[in-house]
């Protein structure tokens, strides 16, 4: 069978002039809308997330993060997503921490939304605010917790029980709440932000380190 010619493509799109229409589909414009609280304590985020070890046993952490500070307030480990977890996590930050006229962001996810956590708010320890599908940031500040605690420690770490499970989250929220100045907090700690303590010495120098810490990594960037 002798070879077929084939027209280019694009011959009768040139000879007579043919042009592709240009009308693109226009999105409405979205405007993410973040929440931002003014004072420790006037809002907090609570949120629970799903943790698996390598002998393929499945725990959830739940948190309760506040939205001024980023403070870690309270924190709890279990093996399994339980209501009276809830109404025991808030309570114990209740204890510690909170007032009566803290707000506590949660989803509606059936360990928030329940008659245990509904006694609580009834017995006006807490006022409580339910995040909406159409506030993308509404719970960002718990998520970013989450992602920062999965990514860059937990993933780095072989934990074969909930012993060490527990051990690693202790360590790391002790270090986030504590030792590491937050950018978004102006070189401050959580810890320094929520407690209203002195500013540390490592702040005083932030600007300048980030600086530097910029400069090295232009270095770097460019030398390999």
């Amino acid at each position: 069978m002798g070879r077929i010619n084939v027209p280019h493509r694009y011959k009768y799109a040139k000879q007579y002039k043919f042009e592709r229409p240009t009308n693109k589909i226009q999105f409405p414009e979205q405007h993410l809308i973040g929440i931002q609280s003014t004072t420790p304590n006037e809002l907090l985020h609570i949120d629970i997330t799903m943790l698996k070890i390598l002998n393929g046993s499945k725990y959830y952490l739940q948190a309760i993060v506040d939205n001024f500070s980023r403070y870690v307030v309270a924190w709890s480990i279990e093996k399994d997503k339980k209501a009276i977890h809830t109404a025991n996590l808030i309570q114990h930050a209740l204890y510690n921490y909170l007032n009566p006229k803290s707000k506590i962001m949660m989803d509606k996810g059936t360990e928030n939304l329940n008659s245990d956590v509904d006694q609580l708010i009834q017995d006006q320890q807490f006022i409580r605010i339910v995040a909406r599908k159409d506030t993308p940031f509404s719970n960002s500040k718990i998520e970013i917790f989450f992602r920062s605690l999965k990514s860059n420690h937990l993933k780095h770490k072989y934990i074969w029980s909930r012993k060490d499970l527990i051990q690693e989250v202790t360590f790391y929220i002790k270090e986030y709440n504590d030792s590491v100045p937050h950018s978004v907090l102006n070189g401050q700690t959580p810890k320094e932000v929520y407690k209203g303590e002195p500013i540390s010495k490592t702040t005083n120098s932030w600007p300048t380190k980030k600086k530097e810490a910029l400069e090295n990594r232009r270095i770097e960037y460019w030398t390999h």
